[in-house]
């Protein structure tokens, strides 16, 4: 299952990481209700792994959620 297949009032902040690429996906999912949108991707460089981009992407989610389930 992915994580954009998930229809509940979950949210899900993940850092995937892939060593041979140096990447790391930051992966948002929010509001998976029928017809709507709600996960981000984001493709970075290893050094996104550091406290303040990892604490600004939990809080986009985080917003992202509340704003999503108040509608």
């Amino acid at each position: 299952m992915k994580l954009e297949d998930l229809a509940s009032r979950e949210s899900v902040f993940t850092l995937r990481t892939f060593a041979a690429t140096r990447q790391v996906h930051h992966v948002s999912s929010y509001d998976q209700r029928s017809g709507e949108h709600g996960v981000t991707h984001e493709a970075l460089g290893i050094e996104s792994v550091n406290p303040s981009r990892v604490e600004r992407g939990f809080e986009e989610c985080l917003r992202a959620a509340l704003k999503a389930w108040q509608a």
